[in-house]
């Protein structure tokens, strides 16, 4: 239930970090590339995502390592997000300002999970039996050796 809630608010957030950098992006196109004004607003949604998600999403305090964290996950998406948006502008021929829609719809998923790390220090689960899930790999190894 509490990653529900988590996942809505940072849903919520990620709209309204997205509206304002987007509009920000959309607005720097007009005195520069769309590359530096990418590099720009990204910044921007950085800052901005770190705080409101560490205080709405996941309800704690900001702590120096978590926005280290933050950062690096999110500058890490930022490359990727880079790239995919060169090959959609040059390769594609999409016009920036649309290219960069498909680029926040890959992103969006990848943030959550990676600010849920950074800030809240929860690691990503794999899918699969829930059961075996909450077995550790040592229980697990345990249960096959008393099986066989």
């Amino acid at each position: 239930m509490r990653t529900r809630r988590q996942l809505v608010t940072f849903v919520l957030l990620g709209a309204s970090n997205t509206l304002l950098t987007l509009l920000l992006y959309w607005a720097l196109l007009r005195w520069m590339p769309h590359t530096l004004a990418y590099a720009i607003s990204y910044a921007a949604g950085i800052a901005y995502g770190a705080v409101t998600n560490a205080r709405f999403t996941f309800r704690t305090r900001l702590t120096g390592k978590g926005f280290a964290r933050f950062a690096g996950w999110t500058l890490g998406l930022y490359a990727f997000n880079a790239v995919l948006l060169e090959a959609l502008v040059r390769g594609a021929g999409l016009d920036a300002r649309f290219a960069v829609l498909v680029v926040v719809a890959v992103a969006v998923p990848l943030g959550f999970v990676g600010a849920r790390w950074a800030i809240a220090g929860v690691a990503p689960q794999p899918t699969g039996n829930p059961e075996a899930l909450s077995k550790g790999a040592g229980e697990k190894a345990a249960e096959g050796d008393r099986e066989a």
